[in-house]
């Protein structure tokens, strides 16, 4: 009788640690409030980051996971379907993994970690955190949180990526540290420019020619 008291406490246990998938928020449900940022970000890699919209991480996922007899399933959907981490399933057609990286994981950030992978953020998925002042509003309440004017809130994904063999196939986050050393620049100041009275949610990137532009000059 002992152990299964105890198993079952354990299983209680466990599943009070995981978020129940209906309190998902799609990010077409922001929009409804959101219309200008939704557009912005509905344009971006964030809203594309899933087997289903690209097309080369699709192959590379499939790829790895085969490379790597399976190791590699978990570590890259975390981050391209952060959702997966709240509601512990990385199965892509979820509803929640299909979103990508949606505003409820990024604006769900309640705390930073560490700078690993999307694991490293813990989700709220009451409150909407962000830049603004902490304010109870209809839709929902909005708490402060300083990092979203840092560039903590995007190295736990962007920070590094490193094979089995540990290779490092992904060093943003030492290439950001060294530019910032040198120029005192955030990841939001070139990638999220202010657009108006917000910072823009298009997350402009090496596929956005203007901002290659910036950052680099050839001749030939």
């Amino acid at each position: 009788m002992k152990i299964r008291t105890g198993v079952l406490l354990q299983l209680m246990l466990t599943a009070a640690l995981f978020a129940n998938s209906k309190d998902f928020k799609a990010a077409r449900s922001c929009g409804e409030c959101h219309e200008e940022i939704y557009q912005q970000w509905s344009q971006s890699r964030h809203a594309q980051s899933t087997v289903q919209k690209d097309a080369l991480f699709a192959g590379m996922y499939r790829w790895a996971i085969q490379d790597t007899q399976g190791k590699l399933k978990k570590k890259c959907i975390v981050c391209h379907s952060p959702m997966s981490t709240v509601f512990q399933d990385i199965d892509p057609e979820k509803p929640f993994n299909r979103d990508g990286i949606t505003c409820q994981f990024c604006h769900g950030a309640r705390e930073i970690v560490a700078f690993h992978n999307a694991r490293d953020i813990k989700i709220d998925l009451d409150t909407l955190y962000s830049d603004q002042p902490s304010q109870d509003v209809d839709a929902h309440p909005v708490a402060h949180r300083d990092y979203f004017h840092t560039s903590e809130i995007c190295l736990p994904c962007h920070a590094e990526m490193k094979t089995p063999r540990d290779i490092e196939v992904c060093s943003t986050g030492h290439e950001w540290k060294t530019y910032f050393e040198r120029t005192g620049q955030t990841c939001q100041d070139c990638h999220m420019p202010a657009a108006e009275d917000s910072p823009s949610h298009e997350f402009a990137g090496t596929h956005r020619g203007d901002l290659l532009q910036k950052a680099m000059k050839m001749e030939l």
